[in-house]
């Protein structure tokens, strides 16, 4: 299965751009890895939802508990929601894939 990453360094240029004020389009930096057919992606926009339906739970925004209550909760919903490939889920860049280019205002 073939399927987006992002690089830990390619990350930190965007992010890095992004706060100093001088974006860069982060589609530029995505890679393919893998082989075969393409990976799914319909299950970025349930999970997108369901991620924003937790955060606006917190409408006073999130302290230390809120935070780690958010954590935990975003964290089952993003298990659940991502497809089950062993490949892609030991792979730390498609997790850097996933947060930055689909979830950064959340993360952030």
């Amino acid at each position: 299965m073939r399927y987006h990453v992002l690089t830990s360094p390619d990350a930190s240029t965007y992010l890095f751009a992004r706060r100093s004020g001088n974006p860069v389009e982060v589609e530029s930096l995505i890679k393919m890895r893998g082989d075969g057919p393409e990976l799914n992606q319909t299950f970025v926009d349930g999970l997108r939802d369901e991620l924003a339906e937790i955060r606006a739970s917190y409408p006073d925004g999130l302290n230390q508990k809120d935070a780690n209550l958010f954590e935990a909760r975003a964290a089952r919903a993003v298990h659940e929601g991502v497809p089950h490939h062993t490949e892609l889920l030991a792979d730390p860049d498609f997790w850097i894939w996933l947060a930055v280019a689909h979830f950064g205002e959340i993360v952030e």
